[in-house]
């Protein structure tokens, strides 16, 4: 849904509450008409299943990845968990009074992937740092240039009054658009393959509805016009739907007898198959593969852990990316930048294989002295061991440096030696 007019708002109606503006532009902004004849806004693409089930999993996955504030360390060489910064409890456990982390970051994906901007109200400390954000609705912000000073400024539409905003009141995370600065809907550019799908299960849901299913029919002359009726009526009230399926019609008069078959399957229209090249549609939109949207007819145990990684690198990551990017240059002041805070995702719970998997992979970096036993323990999510060797960094022992492979001399005529007769 765009932003709407301000002036036609203010002009036409002035809403008293925002549950009077939601009814308002529910009625007015209803969505534009496709060639499908359905309507289509945002909250009505939502209810189109495949739109549905690609928002469910992209904000799953993202409110599942903790997200956390760092701070590099001084000799450039890693960067630890900054849990003393007042911007990390905002960021990785409640970002306001009302609700946690996890809701947060739904609710603001949701908004990214369905108008292609998300808007929250931040909040501050004594010191300007941030450690409150507080969600507002993308049907009430917009970014607009200033024509005087040429800054970006926001457009809050507050109780039916236009509000402006300086840029630092706002934290915007604009979506994909042409100027970098406000981002474009997806669901508006998609709007007649979803107005597709959403014609396609209204059309499934009267054919039950409304369709007939007769086990047979006696048939005879009609008679008078109050026969037809009679017939029509008994027809609509007594046969239409689920529930009346393979009943016998009994009509006026003496009749014959003659059974029905069934009505027409909608796989011989390839309805089936239009319903499913409307998921893979959708799916194209949002980077999301078939099968996390319940469409398995190509997913096998070999290629679903392969998918899964596809889907990290070629959607995932960059809503991570774009998140942390907007975090660390408008919610962290310039001194805190210099000192080397920054925001990060974490996705290793989105990046692990089966067991085995993991399993090997531990051995080898804890094989090649990569990991400490704690590390992998810490992978894991366990607790650290007591072993007072488990901080150690171990390596194979058969392993020499490269530099000293040429001056190892080889024992007994063999091509391997001990570095210490060299």
């Amino acid at each position: 849904m765009g932003f709407l007019d301000i002036a036609r708002i203010k002009a036409e109606w002035r809403p008293q509450t925002l549950a009077d503006l939601d009814a308002w532009m529910d009625s007015r902004y209803s969505g534009s008409p496709v060639s499908s004849g359905i309507a289509v806004n945002e909250d009505r693409a939502m209810r189109f299943t495949a739109v549905g089930a690609c928002v469910r999993v992209i904000c799953a996955a993202k409110s599942c990845a903790p997200l956390e504030v760092k701070r590099r360390r001084k000799d450039g060489r890693g960067s630890d968990i900054a849990y003393d910064h007042p911007t990390y409890e905002c960021l990785h456990y409640k970002p306001n009074d009302e609700m946690p982390s996890y809701n947060y970051i739904e609710s603001q994906q949701m908004a990214l992937l369905l108008s292609g901007n998300n808007y929250a109200f931040p909040g501050f400390d004594s010191r300007g740092r941030v450690n409150k954000l507080t969600p507002v609705l993308w049907t009430q912000m917009r970014p607009v240039r200033n024509a005087d000073t040429r800054q970006i400024e926001y457009e809050y539409l507050d109780r039916g009054k236009k509000v402006s905003l300086p840029r630092d009141m706002v934290f915007h995370v604009p979506g994909m658009g042409y100027t970098g600065l406000q981002g474009l809907s997806v669901i508006r550019y998609a709007a007649e393959c979803i107005g597709l799908g959403l014609a396609q299960e209204r059309f499934s849901g009267k054919f039950f509805s409304n369709g007939m299913a007769i086990g047979g029919l006696l048939t005879t002359e009609l008679g008078n016009k109050e026969n037809r009726d009679d017939n029509r009526k008994q027809i609509e009230e007594k046969f239409s739907g689920l529930g009346n399926a393979h009943k016998v019609l009994v009509l006026q008069a003496g009749a014959d007898y003659k059974p029905v078959s069934a009505a027409m399957p909608l796989s011989d229209a390839q309805f089936l198959e239009t319903r499913k090249y409307q998921f893979a549609e959708i799916c194209g939109w949002f980077g999301v593969p078939l099968y996390m949207v319940g469409q398995m007819d190509r997913a096998t145990d070999n290629n679903a852990e392969k998918t899964g990684l596809e889907f990290y690198k070629n959607c995932m990551i960059s809503w991570f990316r774009r998140d942390e990017q907007w975090i660390n240059i408008r919610l962290f002041t310039a001194a805190d930048r210099a000192a080397g805070y920054f925001a990060e995702y974490n996705p290793l719970g989105l990046l692990r294989g089966d067991g085995k998997v993991q399993a090997d992979m531990l051995h080898a970096w804890r094989q090649d002295g990569f990991i400490t036993e704690n590390e992998g323990r810490a992978y894991l999510g366990m607790n650290p061991s007591a072993n007072p060797m488990a901080d150690e960094e171990l390596v194979n022992g058969n392993l020499i440096p490269l530099k000293l492979a040429g001056q190892v001399k080889p024992a007994n005529g063999g091509a391997g030696g001990d570095p210490k007769n060299a």
